[in-house]
């Protein structure tokens, strides 16, 4: 306070100029030999003043100057928290900083004290309410998805061994409820039936087996049965039971009885587990592999490519293969030869659920039986691309599954051959893309319905290299030997990066040629066509060497993938190509209540319609919760550079929006001879979502689709793309969307909605509306202006689609007692 007087300065908020000036009055002074006088009671009232004061300290220590022990006590004063701080020489230095660091963690703590407590609060009124019997419906629908458990069960018949006699037209019926399944027939006295099904576990307590033969068409007559209680079978959890062997289930050898109760000389050996269901988002791995055959006997031994570690970590195997016709071992077909060699090797762990093929393409996979638990449906397709569009020696089979609530489907194809064909490549995947009819929804593309896509295949792209540096047969069928030799030299240098440089995929998917937002695995290993049938890698020098085998994917953004590892099966010999795989990690979301309807899914069991027998698969004393909605309304929407459908090189646009979580698919209405059109907010819909909670949403995504509208024949897609919810906050969202047709760019749609919760509903309500869709496009003229003429009823059409129409843009009546820019809502109110 002494040297402050001094310089005239009553606060520490000194300038450098200052602060020298008041040390060099104080060395002027005969303040050093007085040990009493010290440096105190200066108030400090801001962390910047304190961090001054500290500062000049510094410097008169520097300076050694004054008495020993001489030291600052700062009174902190007007700074809430902050504890006395001192310099001195012989004192600790207190860190304000640490102190201020300190404080904003009490600060967050506190904070989050706050927070927890609130949540707290909250969940005490609601328990309260729902014990009075009075909670809201909103938190209704958050405790039933807090508390619901989903769970399934999955069997596996392996096989029956009958001790005395045959059997023939033998098959398994299975009986859970009012749900029903069945294996294929087989004949003998060992049946291996190897089959799998899944149910969902309900209020039935007790799984019947029965072993029928087929006397006559649609006449069975029951061999033997049994029942299985399900009340101390095995129980996982799906998201704590990932090990590394998959779950190990006890194989049951169960006794047949007949009609009167006796035991019969037959066993049946089963395996059966109970799998409930995560209530958060879980990973499942894939293997996926991809080999063409090369028309010949596969090798015994294809551990390398399916084994590499000796150990298998994947839940779900897929194995697409091409050029896979040969002379079968046995009495059965190439297509089951070759579906048993894959089995043999993954070992009994794992049951072929599904497979198809087309022409000499194959594809099945393979599922552990905690994975079967899950998989409520699956589907297939092919689609041929070699001579006239219809020869399959080139093309591709698809297998779409349903694993609890996540979609995935996986494309196995075969390309154009041969070096200077990668734009006959790009369209073979186009007409793959657009030509596999796999999915729920009609009006909707592979990529823009299922979350996840995985394509593999011989894809035939080749390695490009410079005419410049090896001449005009750079690019031929045959490479100069300069360039094969070239090529040879660093694969054993192992320089696989520098390779790829060259490859015509990655170049075809930068240039969104094909294969448009897909991704691929870093490739370690050397290419794989075209090599000599013997152990190892050993090229033939009549093509150069490439990477015709590929595995690639892509997935919705609201769930994550990706590749653990990427491998090539080089000691498998009996081909020109060594087979590639992949181990793939694909997120779930979080599955729905049992009752949510999935439309169009096929499964393992025959159901009954849900609206008709929804009461059957509800739980004893379960009731129905109600669901919130969340409104979205369109405010704005264009469209960018769409593609022409019409002679003219125009289009006539119009947009349909659905998706598992929208109540009713909706539409805008109709710009006509447009490429880049602009849909006014009159012209827009609104959509009601259904879920749970806020949190569903972040897994929710709408499927937007661009049709050309079309007055005498069915609409033509021009484009599809996905509308997450990720990220959508409640109020107005920004989006763009880019848009897909047969797996090439076609087009983007920009615009903005708006996100509100809105009020709850009946589950019931929301069921019976999904159940009961009709996709219709836009009020079509003639079978408004007249019925009669059409087979449909105008009635049926969507109320929406009558709205959205403007028939003036097409017709101008010459009655005026109608007004030409109102659509018709029925028949009768059409002029006479």
């Amino acid at each position: 306070n002494e040297l402050c007087q001094l310089g005239g300065w009553s606060r520490m908020t000194l300038t450098a100029a200052e602060r020298e000036e008041l040390i060099s009055r104080y060395l002027s002074t005969d303040m050093q030999k007085a040990p009493d006088l010290m440096f105190r009671s200066w108030p400090i009232a801001t962390p910047k003043e304190a961090l001054a004061a500290e500062e000049m300290w510094q410097e008169v220590k520097e300076r050694e100057i004054g008495p020993e022990g001489m030291g600052i006590h700062m009174e902190t004063q007007g700074v809430p928290g902050l504890k006395h701080v001192e310099f001195g020489r012989e004192g600790e230095l207190l860190s304000l900083k640490a102190q201020v660091a300190e404080l904003q963690g009490n600060l967050a703590e506190f904070d989050s004290l706050v927070k927890s407590l609130t949540n707290e609060v909250k969940e005490l009124k609601a328990r309260s309410r729902m014990q009075a019997g009075r909670m809201s419906a909103k938190e209704k629908a958050k405790e039933y998805s807090a508390t619901y458990l989903r769970k399934r069960v999955a069997i596996k018949i392996q096989s029956a061994n009958l001790s005395d006699g045959t059997l023939s037209n033998a098959f398994v019926k299975l009986t859970m409820g009012h749900r029903k399944a069945k294996s294929k027939s087989m004949s003998g006295s060992v049946l291996n039936f190897e089959y799998v099904a899944s149910f969902e576990v309900n209020d039935d307590t007790s799984l019947d087996i029965a072993v029928k033969t087929t006397r006559r068409i649609g006449q069975s007559v029951c061999y033997g049965h049994t029942r299985i209680s399900l009340d101390n079978l095995q129980t996982i959890d799906l998201q704590s039971s990932e090990t590394e062997g998959g779950v190990q289930v006890e194989l049951m050898k169960l006794p047949l009885k007949d009609m009167h109760g006796d035991y019969l000389p037959c066993k049946l050996y089963v395996q059966i587990l109970i799998v409930s269901a995560p209530c958060s988002p879980f990973h499942i791995n894939v293997l996926a592999g991809t080999w063409n055959v090369g028309n010949a006997i596969p090798s015994s031994d294809l551990s390398s490519w399916l084994l590499p570690d000796k150990t298998n970590r994947a839940g779900l195997v897929v194995i697409g293969t091409q050029e896979c016709e040969y002379k079968p071992r046995g009495q059965q077909s190439c297509h089951d030869d070759f579906m048993d060699s894959i089995s043999r090797c993954l070992g009994t762990s794992f049951s072929l659920i599904k497979d198809d093929s087309i022409g000499q393409m194959r594809m099945g996979v393979w599922a552990r039986l905690e994975v079967v638990a899950g998989i409520l449906g699956f589907d297939s397709d092919g689609e041929a691309c070699g001579l006239g569009h219809v020869v399959a020696n080139k093309g591709g089979v698809g297998i779409g599954l349903w694993v609890w609530d996540t979609s995935m489907v996986f494309v196995a194809s075969h390309l154009a051959a041969h070096q200077n064909q990668t734009k006959r490549r790009n369209q073979d995947y186009s007409e793959i893309a657009g030509g596999l009819k796999i999915g729920r929804y009609a009006n909707c593309d592979l990529f823009s319905q299922f979350h996840h896509v995985m394509w593999m295949g011989d894809l035939n792209y080749r390695l490009d290299f410079s005419p410049e540096v090896f001449g005009e047969g750079a690019n031929a069928k045959t490479p100069p030997k300069e360039l094969f030799d070239t090529i040879e030299k660093m694969v054993e240098e192992q320089k696989f990066e520098e390779l790829l440089v060259n490859d015509q995929l990655i170049k075809a998917m930068e240039q969104k040629e094909a294969f448009l937002g897909f991704q691929e695995g870093r490739i370690m290993h050397p290419p794989t066509f075209k090599v000599e049938r013997k152990l190892g890698i050993h090229y033939i020098s009549e093509r150069s060497p490439a990477y015709c085998d590929r595995i690639l994917w892509r997935s919705f953004d609201t769930l994550q993938s990706d590749c653990g590892n990427l491998w090539c099966g080089s000691n498998v010999s009996s081909s020109d190509h060594k087979p590639v795989a992949a181990l793939l990690g694909l997120q779930l979301r979080p599955p729905r209540p049992h009752w949510w309807p999935l439309r169009g899914v096929k499964g393992f069991t025959q159901h009954r319609r849900s609206s008709e027998r929804l009461h059957l698969s509800l739980r004893h004393g379960e009731e129905l919760p109600p669901l919130q909605t969340w409104k979205v309304k369109f405010t704005s929407l264009q469209g960018f550079d769409l593609q022409a459908s019409d002679v003219g090189g125009k289009s006539d646009p119009y947009v349909l929006f659905q998706g598992d979580a929208v109540m009713q698919p909706r539409y805008t209405d109709v710009k006509l001879g447009t490429l880049n059109p602009t849909w006014s907010p009159a012209g827009l819909p609104e959509l009601r979502l259904v879920g749970f909670s806020r949190q569903d949403l972040r897994f929710e995504q709408i499927s937007l689709s661009v049709m050309d509208y079309d007055v005498a024949n069915a609409d033509d897609l021009i484009g599809c793309g996905i509308l997450s919810l990720k990220d959508a906050e409640d109020g107005l969202n920004q989006f763009n969307v880019d848009l897909i047709d047969k797996g090439i760019p076609a087009g983007r749609l920009e615009g903005e909605f708006e996100l509100a919760e809105d009020k709850t509903i009946p589950a019931s309500l929301f069921i019976k509306s999904k159940n009961h869709t009709r996709l219709h496009g836009p009020k079509r003229p003639f079978s408004t202006l007249f019925p009669c003429l059409t087979k449909s009823n105008p009635h049926h059409h969507h109320q929406h689609g009558l709205e959205s129409f403007n028939s003036s843009q097409i017709y101008k009546f010459r009655d005026s007692t109608v007004d030409p820019i109102t659509p018709f809502e029925s028949s009768s109110q059409l002029p006479n």
